[in-house]
């Protein structure tokens, strides 16, 4: 019985494909993603592309599908498994940085010899993001977006501190954040600044080492590179706030922040931090009579461009039939062509990464976004190395032992490099 069910249950399938006008030769090319929202939402910009590519193309169907990433990560369970049972989605949206860590795992699909074919080239991408797709020299993913980060102040907490301009070194952000700070009844009612909150110890070791490439791992070397340096001196900065301000306090003030209309920048706790480029929009929605001023990040000798890049990517996981792989890359294209990153772009919050798209005065039509536009092309990416989630999870562990004053930053940061350096032996 139980197997006239199942069978049932297939042929029932089988007639609701048809149903779909999805004839059975014309290749339906699966695209996950794992978007939701409405209007201005990145699922109903991809939603638009998909109609766009059907009405355009009569041999293709493009088959877009939700598919939620596991809580926790930024990776889907659910794909793993379906690569790992031959059963894949023609393509995906993929977390750009992942990319060398699937790649090693022979999880993604080599894209080098069809971008060739297709004219894909390393100079129509930032460089950040093309290395963040790229494994060992081959293309695995293709780069979609990103999202740079800066400084946001609030103009009104700022002048009635006495300051009219954000402050350019880190000596400038230490009296900005003490005159910021405002407490009563021995409590904090408003925190001027902390490094942490909403950034991370690399932030501040790329601005502390100049360099917009990455400075996580040496690959000359071979050798993780979070012990040197730039990442001594950022995590000394960071645990000077943490000794002067008391982290357990600071930890407490935090742990209250509410979300949206009751975001601590909407509701005057914290003075100036750091944020993504979504931002702008969030806060002009939720706190539209507050002026933030966004601004490039202080530096240990002066304001820095220089900042980290997020952003995801499409692919075509390892196992997807030789017969799909042409049709699975012609959706890839579309949705990669000049004319759908243009619409999809001025529809959402984020930012395009070809370079040319980049170049329509609409990126930089606005004092906010200019910021964030003419820092493209000084951002950094994460390294594109096969233990990259460990090293993110280990540097994390790293600063909060730091900050809370368990370990020295030298000493915290030689076991972090220990620790991945160990778990990379395999891929040397």
């Amino acid at each position: 019985v139980e197997k006239v069910v199942k069978e049932t249950v297939v042929v029932e399938k089988e007639v609701v494909v048809e149903k779909q006008v999805k004839p059975a030769q014309k290749p339906i090319v699966r695209l996950w993603h794992n978007w939701t929202g409405g209007v201005g939402s990145y699922a109903n910009a991809l939603t638009v592309l998909a109609e766009r590519f059907n009405e355009a193309h009569t041999d293709i169907y493009c088959d877009l599908t939700y598919i939620a990433l596991t809580g926790g990560t930024q990776a889907s369970e659910k794909l793993m498994a379906s690569i790992a049972g031959g059963i894949p989605p023609e393509a995906t949206f993929f977390d750009r940085f992942l990319t060398a860590t699937w790649a090693a795992r022979e999880l993604l699909t080599d894209l080098t010899p069809l971008a060739d074919q297709s004219g894909i080239t390393e100079d129509m991408f930032f460089p950040f993001a093309w290395g963040e797709s790229t494994y060992k020299d081959k293309l695995y993913t293709i780069p979609w977006d990103t999202d740079g980060r800066k400084l946001y102040s609030d103009v009104a907490a700022l002048k009635e501190a006495g300051f009219h301009e954000p402050p350019k070194t880190w000596d400038e952000m230490d009296a900005y954040a003490e005159k910021l700070t405002i407490e009563e009844g021995g409590r904090l009612k408003q925190l001027g600044f902390v490094q942490w909150y909403g950034s991370w110890l690399p932030t501040w070791a790329h601005v502390a080492a100049g360099k917009s490439q990455n400075v996580m791992w040496d690959f000359e070397k071979e050798t993780c590179a979070v012990n040197t340096e730039p990442w001594i001196e950022a995590a000394e900065w960071l645990l000077s706030y943490a000794e002067k301000y008391d982290v357990e306090r600071i930890d407490s003030f935090t742990s209250a922040f509410g979300q949206e209309t009751l975001s601590p920048f909407c509701m005057g706790q914290l003075a100036m931090r750091w944020g993504g480029s979504w931002m702008m929009g969030l806060y002009d929605k939720w706190c539209p009579e507050k002026e933030a001023l966004v601004s490039h990040a202080p530096g240990p000798d002066g304001p820095s461009k220089i900042n980290m890049a997020g952003g995801w990517s499409t692919t075509i996981p390892m196992g997807v039939p030789d017969n799909m792989l042409d049709p699975a890359w012609e959706v890839l294209l579309f949705y990669h062509s000049p004319e759908s990153q243009d619409y999809f772009f001025k529809e959402t919050t984020n930012w395009p990464v070809l370079v040319e798209v980049t170049k329509d005065p609409f990126y930089s039509d606005t004092p906010g976004k200019k910021v964030f536009w003419e820092s493209l092309s000084e951002q950094w990416n994460r390294p594109s190395i096969p233990e990259i989630q460990l090293l993110c999870t280990e540097i994390n562990k790293a600063q909060d032992l730091i900050i809370h004053g368990k370990k020295r930053p030298k000493e915290a940061l030689d076991e972090t490099a220990r620790v991945v350096n160990e778990a990379m032996e395999q891929w040397r």
